[in-house]
């Protein structure tokens, strides 16, 4: 089977893809749904190698040439096609360049592998380009489509492909991956079943940004500017993206909404921070802080759906309706 030492926490997922090996009835095209950092990357690369392994087994050995050039990104029959740098999608005329590379035989062997992340971010018209593709599969060909938003790829693609879906990775797994020490504590917790969310909060600025949202928030008043502008000053330091401070506010009212009825520290991801913060809600309605977390999903949905939104004035009128409902109103 795949390398299992390397992916850890997805055995279901891993099970799947052992099965089609172990058939020798390679679906041409699949789906790696899941969070992203749950290694479904890694594994459409180790999935690769197993396919072209000279080594002729179904743990690739990782020291032939091919599986060597797959974890280098140098084989020329794996090919990933992405967003590229300065675009926010994967253009149509990407996908014209795959077709001409398809036109032709493997460099090496009968088998290529095409993994497309984040595929639920393809044009319209790169997506339509896509489906012709797993209606005329060219032979040898298998493609990989990576995606944290399954939801967002055309149903008529995802009937076409076999589904493997990953799982979130227990805290446990994110433990083992990042290590202990006083840096890692509640690391693996605050992460939520990912890697990448895990390297963020440990080297990018996650931890100090959460701190800090969620302690201005808890003194700000209504028509505080002050605040408000000193919030966002701090924030741009961390630079952080407005899905992980959406992420964090998600996590945080999630966590006061459920020990408001439950009264067990043991549900809560920001256990760090409820008791020197939670009190400043202690006075907020129940159904002000579900109105919180329905504030958070629609300006996560906003920034999915409208290109061009100025992240700095959705923030403001983010943190303003936040105090709104703090205070009930």
């Amino acid at each position: 089977m795949i390398d299992l030492s390397k992916i850890k926490g997805q055995k279901k997922a891993l099970g799947i893809l052992t099965g089609t090996l172990n058939s020798e009835r390679v679906p041409h095209a699949m789906i790696f749904s899941g969070p992203d950092g749950v290694g479904k990357r890694m594994t459409a690369k180790l999935f690769a190698s197993a396919l072209v392994c000279q080594d002729g087994k179904i743990v690739p050995c990782q020291k032939c040439e091919p599986c060597r050039k797959i974890e280098s990104d140098t084989f020329p029959d794996v090919i990933s096609v992405g967003i590229q740098e300065g675009r926010s999608k994967i253009l149509i005329d990407q996908v014209r360049e795959l077709g001409k590379i398809l036109a032709y035989r493997p460099f090496s062997g009968d088998v290529r592998t095409i993994i497309i992340d984040p595929a639920d971010e393809m044009t319209r018209s790169a997506s339509a380009a896509i489906l012709k593709m797993l209606e005329e599969p060219p032979s040898g060909a298998h493609f990989v489509l990576i995606t944290s938003k399954a939801s967002k790829l055309e149903p008529t693609i995802i009937s076409r492909c076999q589904k493997v879906r990953f799982s979130p990775l227990s805290s446990d797994v994110i433990s083992e991956i990042i290590g202990g020490g006083k840096d890692t504590q509640g690391v693996s917790e605050l992460c939520r079943g990912s890697m990448a969310l895990a390297k963020a909060f440990l080297t990018g600025g996650l931890l100090a940004a959460r701190e800090k949202l969620i302690g201005v928030l808890s003194v700000m008043n209504i028509n505080d500017p002050a605040h408000i502008e000193s919030l966002l000053h701090e924030i741009s330091k961390f630079k952080v993206e407005i899905f992980d401070i959406i992420d964090i506010l998600r996590g945080w009212y999630r966590d006061l909404i459920v020990y408001r009825e439950t009264k067990d520290e043991r549900n809560i991801i920001n256990r760090d921070l409820l008791n020197q913060f939670g009190g400043a809600w202690s006075e907020t309605r129940s159904e002000s802080l579900i109105s919180c977390a329905d504030a958070l999903e629609d300006i996560g949905n906003d920034f999915s759906l409208v290109s061009g939104l100025n992240p700095r004035i959705a923030l403001t009128s983010l943190f303003i309706r936040l105090t709104e409902l703090k205070y009930n109103i």
